[in-house]
């Protein structure tokens, strides 16, 4: 069986190239080819009938696949890697790849074809939709925006923050702080630049927002040396950087939301468009192994508990019994992108952006149905049902 996940270095070395070309020349490329591309049937596009009337064919065929996303191990990727574990991928005829690209924003690989599905926040699509790029969201996995952020407790200390302070009260506590992101305008730099607007704090001038390479290990080796006072990023390593650096949750995005963000889609499935036109085979049975998967996290909770366990067997048992207890609550129940989800995303995003000094007027030029497609979603639900 394929590994759960790879590194960028068992890419190729065109992909890797063909990535490296897109993400250097600071804009996103289209290309034509994509690895698990074939000649299969051909789908209407997305809008053009409802999604009741669209019957996906099954596939005839074994097809290899590979999924990107920023880092090697998470609580966010799980329904993925519960859909390799148990087989689901594989019953649908699908041999997943995994690699993960140490940093924030993946759609260059995706584009530029090193990767046929992204894993990640519903903004990043959205950006590149907004910049003219065919790229359109499948699917969604988890419905809370599980990145926290944690910092120094020396630093809440001196502002005495409690389990009661106020979100204004805990955000004062960015002012002056060196805070690690994975690269500008990744999910989560936009989550800082969301709270500093919502708390009336300018983040270009009153903290320094650091960029760093490698995720999660980039993150721990920054807190432990003190080039950062703290930093935004998923379970487990917000749950290690506490237990081993002497960080504590400012906000826990699972516990203790941002207020206007308590409930909104953070990780999906994003393809180009005309890989989902050539592969709607491929892609509807991707999205059902993935529906499945959900299934199998909401009813089986001590099956999915050993799984992670298994995932994260090298880590202490503590950090696996917090991700577990934190995370559990973030998945959602189907696959199906909606347009509150799309709401919801557009909003944030345009709050967020409107930090940098950007155009958000390239915003307008996104539609429910330029983002999203739940054709997918819709089919893998009638398929595979709910639970």
């Amino acid at each position: 069986m394929t590994e759960w996940w790879r590194g960028p270095g068992t890419l190729s070395r065109r992909e890797l190239l063909a990535w490296a070309a897109a993400s250097g020349a600071g804009s996103f490329l289209a290309a034509c080819a994509t690895t698990g591309s074939s000649s299969g049937p051909s789908v209407p596009p997305s809008g053009s009938a409802p999604a009741s009337v669209i019957d996906f064919p099954k596939l005839t065929r074994e097809v290899k696949v590979k999924t990107i996303r920023s880092s090697a191990v998470s609580w966010l990727w799980a329904p993925v890697d519960v859909a390799v574990k148990q087989g689901y991928f594989k019953d649908e005829g699908i041999e997943n790849e995994n690699f993960s690209l140490g940093q924030g924003d993946n759609n260059p690989a995706l584009i530029s074809g090193a990767a046929d599905f992204l894993l990640g926040a519903p903004t990043s699509p959205m950006k590149a939709v907004a910049q003219g790029q065919d790229v359109i969201v499948v699917a969604g996995l988890v419905n809370k925006y599980a990145s926290n952020v944690v910092v120094k407790k020396e630093f809440l200390q001196r502002a005495g923050i409690t389990r009661t302070s106020t979100f204004q009260q805990r955000a004062n506590v960015l002012r002056g702080l060196r805070i690690g992101t994975t690269g500008p305008a990744a999910a989560p730099d936009l989550l800082i630049r969301y709270i500093c607007s919502k708390a009336g704090i300018d983040p270009e001038r009153d903290l320094t927002l650091v960029p760093l390479q490698g995720a999660a290990t980039g993150m721990l080796a920054a807190i432990e040396k003190g080039q950062i006072d703290g930093f935004c990023l998923s379970s487990p390593t917000s749950d290690q950087s506490n237990l081993y650096f002497g960080t504590d949750y400012l906000f826990n995005m699972v516990e203790d939301p941002v207020p206007g963000i308590e409930t909104i889609l953070y990780i999906c499935v994003a393809a180009m468009k005309s890989y989902i036109e050539r592969n709607p085979d491929i892609v509807a049975a991707y999205v059902r192994a993935l529906q499945r998967a959900l299934n199998f996290i909401k009813t089986d909770k001590e099956g999915f508990k050993a799984i992670m366990a298994e995932l994260f067997k090298d880590s202490d048992p503590r950090v696996v019994e917090l991700g577990f207890a934190g995370n559990y609550p973030i998945y959602s129940r189907n696959t199906i992108p909606t347009r509150d989800d799309f709401t919801k995303n557009l909003e944030f995003l345009r709050i967020s952006l409107s930090t940098t000094g950007g155009n958000v007027a390239d915003l307008d030029r996104l539609s429910y149905e330029k983002v999203m497609d739940p054709r997918f979603g819709e089919a893998a639900l009638r398929a595979v049902g709910q639970s």
